[in-house]
């Protein structure tokens, strides 16, 4: 009976302990892709600005398994197999800075903002500022230590994407510009959890 008591005194322990930890951690985390496309920022700012092109590059819009319904010019609904539902909206972008807002009942909030920067005469410097605000749960704010490698993998796609459908450069089949290997099965799921 003792040891029983012990056993349930050390869980209550822990789970004390990993709640102070995650208490410590940030509520928001952000996670950086950048690319550099051969093309100028107006032909890529054209791609981004409008919702309709994303079925072009963006993974989640390139599944068969998510359905898109444009709402209007600024705004999407994707929703897929599940019934699960992101609202997609473009919010007032500044310059060269596009801002788009992820809406979910039951995800963390998340922000796209993509810079687009010159780099020389014919090439343009495009980082992807995903940030991720999470709710005050522990096991929320946990899974932003490991964030980049859950979604990492599908940014890196949406960029090298990008930079197929608006590069005036071929693409190669090897390093940078490949295509990621990571399934796409559940795209909105997990970049949205």
């Amino acid at each position: 009976m003792r040891g029983l008591m012990i056993f349930f005194i050390s869980i209550i322990v822990t789970l004390l302990l990993i709640s102070a930890f995650a208490f410590l951690l940030p509520s928001q985390v952000t996670v950086a892709k950048s690319v550099v496309i051969k093309a100028p920022k107006e032909k890529i700012r054209e791609e981004i600005i409008h919702f309709r092109n994303w079925k072009n590059w963006y993974p989640p819009m390139k599944d068969n398994s998510v359905s898109m319904q444009v709402k209007n010019e600024d705004k999407v609904l994707l929703k897929d197999s599940s019934g699960r539902e992101i609202i997609m909206k473009m919010i007032r972008s500044i310059g060269d800075t596009i801002n788009v807002s992820f809406e979910s009942i039951s995800s963390s909030k998340i922000d796209y903002q993509f810079l687009l920067m010159s780099h020389n005469a014919d090439s343009t410097l495009v980082t992807l500022n995903v940030n991720t605000l999470f709710k005050w749960y522990p096991w929320q704010k946990l899974k932003g230590i490991f964030l980049d490698k859950i979604t990492g993998p599908m940014y890196e796609e949406t960029l090298a994407n990008l930079k197929r459908t608006t590069s005036s450069q071929p693409i190669s089949t090897s390093g940078e510009g490949a295509k990621s290997s990571t399934p796409r099965r559940n795209w909105l799921i997990v970049n949205h959890m």
